[in-house]
This record gives C-alpha cells, sequence and structure tokens, in this order.
C-alpha cells in the first residue's frame, strides 16, 4: 500500500503505542507524548485517512483508534525497527537452548517450551511428517535371557528404542544373529515394502528361534510409524488469560482449541517457505480468523530436510520486533543443536522409550 510519510509516521506511532499501551490512541496522546511535530487537528484528518483506507478502526464513539489486521500487515512489512537483542537477552536464550534430550520430538517439544518462557506467549512446535524415511542401522542390547532393547537409526536421525520380551530364551549370540538378518534385510528399504517372502527369508535365516520375528518387525512397524506422524505440542496456554484479549475464557478456550488442530496447522506448515519466518495476522489464515490473534513462527533445516518448526501466538497486539528477534536467533540455533545431540545420541542409545522393565518387571509385548 502506497502511503505518504505523514501516513507513515502517524500509522506507525498508533501501532507502537497501542502494542504498549492495549488503549485506543488519540491524536492528543500523540502529540503529548509521541513528539509528532503536527497540530492535532493534522493528526485526526490523518487518522481519518488511514481509517478509510483500512488501516485503523475505532471501536467505539468519540475513541481513538486502533490498528486493524491490515494496519498491523503494513506495519510489520514496512514500518516496525528491527529488534536489537540484547546481551542479557542473548545470553538468557543461550543458556535455554542448552537442550540436552536425544530424541528429536522431545528436544522440539522442550523448545516450544522454551519459546513460551522467553515470550510469555503460547508456544506451538512441530515435527514434520517423514515421506521418505528408511532404516539405517539396527542395534540390539541384551539384558537378560527374556529382554533386549531393540535400537532403531533412522535416516532423518531419529533414534528409536523398543523393549521386546521373549518367551524363549535367547542369549547373546542368537540376538547377535538377530542383528546381523535385521540390517541385511530392513537397511536402506521401504518399511511398508516388507513382503511374505521375505519375512519368511529372515524366519529360515533365524532356525528354531524363528519365532522372534514376528513380534521384532511389529515394534519396527509401530516405531516407523510413530516416526512418520507429525506431532504439535502446545506450551503456556495459559500466558493468553494474562493479557486483555483474552480475559473471555470462551475465547481463549477456541483459540486453544484452533491450535489443537493437527490438520489445520500441517497445513499452514506445509504452505510456508522452508527455513524462512512466517507472520499470520488476524483474519489471513484458518486458525488466526475470527480472533484477535497472530501466529508466527519459522522452520528449520538440517540440509534440505525439516526438522520441524517453532513459533508463537499470541494478540495482535504484541510486541512484533522483539517476538521476531528472539524466534529468529532462537530457531536460527536449533539446527546445529539438533544436529549435535542426534549425532552425540546416535551412539550412546540414551533414547529409550520404554524402560519400565528395568525398573523390575517384565514387560511383555502384545
Amino acid at each position: 500500500m502506497d502511503l505518504n510519510e505523514r501516513k507513515k509516521l502517524i500509522l506507525k506511532a498508533v501501532v507502537d503505542t497501542y502494542i504498549e499501551k492495549c488503549e485506543p490512541v488519540g491524536s492528543k496522546y500523540l502529540v503529548d507524548y509521541y513528539n509528532i511535530d503536527l497540530s492535532p487537528a493534522t493528526i485526526r484528518n490523518t487518522m481519518s485517512e488511514l481509517e478509510q483506507l483500512g488501516l485503523l478502526e475505532q471501536p467505539y464513539t468519540s475513541a481513538g483508534r486502533i490498528p486493524s489486521s491490515l494496519g498491523y500487515r503494513v506495519y510489520v512489512d514496512d514500518l516496525m525497527q528491527n529488534y536489537r537483542l540484547t546481551s542479557k537477552e542473548i545470553k538468557e536464550i543461550n543458556e535455554n537452548l542448552n537442550i540436552k534430550i536425544s530424541r528429536l520430538d522431545k528436544i522440539i517439544e522442550q523448545a516450544g517450551k522454551l519459546m513460551s518462557s522467553l515470550t510469555s506467549l503460547m508456544s506451538v512446535s512441530m515435527t514434520p511428517k517423514s515421506t521418505s524415511l528408511s532404516i539405517v542401522k539396527i542395534d540390539i542390547v541384551f539384558f537378560d535371557l527374556n529382554n533386549f532393547l531393540l535400537v532403531i537409526i533412522t535416516s532423518i536421525n531419529i533414534v528409536k528404542t523398543k523393549h521386546i520380551y521373549s518367551k524363549t530364551d535367547i542369549n547373546s549370540d542368537i540376538l547377535e544373529h538377530l542383528k546381523k538378518v535385521l540390517n541385511n534385510n530392513l537397511i536402506n528399504i521401504d518399511i511398508n515394502t516388507v513382503s511374505l517372502p521375505l519375512i519368511l527369508n529372515m524366519e529360515n535365516m533365524m532356525g528354531s528361534y524363528s519365532n522372534i520375528i514376528s513380534p521384532v518387525l511389529k515394534v519396527i512397524y509401530e516405531a516407523i510409524k510413530d516416526i512418520n506422524e507429525a506431532e504439535i505440542y502446545i506450551d503456556g496456554a495459559t500466558n493468553l488469560l494474562n493479557m486483555p484479549e483474552y480475559h473471555d475464557v470462551e475465547r481463549a478456550k477456541n483459540l486453544i482449541n484452533l491450535m489443537e488442530n493437527k490438520n489445520s496447522l500441517m497445513e499452514i506448515f506445509s504452505h510456508s517457505p522452508h527455513d524462512a519466518l512466517s507472520i499470520y495476522i488476524g483474519e489471513e489464515n484458518s486458525i488466526t480468523s475470527g480472533g484477535d490473534s497472530s501466529f508466527i513462527f519459522k522452520t528449520f533445516l538440517l540440509g534440505d530436510k525439516i526438522l520441524g518448526a517453532i513459533g508463537v501466538m499470541g494478540p495482535k497486539r504484541m510486541d512484533y520486533s522483539k517476538i521476531i528477534a528472539k524466534l529468529e536467533y532462537f530457531a536460527g540455533n536449533m539446527a546445529d543443536i539438533i544436529k549435535n545431540e542426534l549425532d552425540e545420541n546416535t551412539n550412546s542409545y540414551t533414547a529409550i522409550d520404554d524402560s519400565k522393565f528395568m525398573q523390575g518387571g517384565k514387560n511383555k509385548n502384545d
């Protein structure tokens, strides 16, 4: 939208003031507190023109103006000043980025919690649905004659570990043979293409221990299916209740329900530019439409693979410049953190999904 310098000045002043005060902004306030070298009458006329352009709204008669969704969009795209993080803020983010978790989904879930804490908004984080997943290595950790740990290392650097309980006693030598059979037959193939002849061949290779193949394959299928499913994590929803826009609890609940709609969120994530910041304001998509909310997020990559996305949801009246600076810095470091954590733990197998049997009991797979 082509605005002259006076309109840009007034629009920016109104948005900045409303973000800070959460009250309609009048011309007198801008003259007294914003040091605008224009008369109140000129400012009122300009604000009226901005309202006619759909950039400002007048919430009730004789009140000042507030930004519209379009006004926020113009502000974010053209008018706001880039926020420079302070050394204190950078230190706080760096300390929070010291995430020591081995599973990708848990790293991203924890990152969402941290982003909510850093921004005092509701965070949304996502692990993507994989379209080209294969197994690159299978390892087995022996515990006793009836219990062992199956370690599945995938092509997207996610490690899944599953406990297997065997009715038949199986020693470490048999498990070593089982590992060779699994690696010789399942590496670098689509697990969904495993055929009956391949299963029968693996059973034949296991000889008298052929009955172990079926439960092991079942566990592998379940692990791959679990990895293939995208996950959405919501954190800090209660932060919204501290904001004037969401004092109506039903309004906040409706927003949270929308954010928990995995299909809608995945649609938004999938149509957004990779490794770029995405900002949706007000009525610009199905998540923020119908409410006074904005949704900002960024995907992060490892090479050309999407590792996930992290973002925040809050009122349109959020401090965009500061929030964007924190989100850009935080997300910009996530790929390196994830790569380092996954590389370290690919060999250490610390990511245990089912470890109750290590606490004294034996868990039997169905």
